[in-house]
């Protein structure tokens, strides 16, 4: 299951058990990870924060 909240203010990055908002330094960690496996941004900080702000 993808998710299970449709409500139209429903978080894009949730905790799929319970609907809380992961919070904004965990979900940018894993884009910027996302990031660099995907080749798009390599490990320097400054190119990630880019990607990230």
């Amino acid at each position: 299951m993808i998710t299970k909240y449709k409500k139209m203010d429903y978080y894009i990055f949730t905790n799929q058990g319970s609907g809380k908002q992961i919070s904004e330094r965990i979900w940018q960690d894993s884009i910027a990870d996302l990031l660099v496996e995907a080749r798009p941004a390599n490990l320097r900080k400054d190119l990630l924060l880019i990607f990230c702000e």
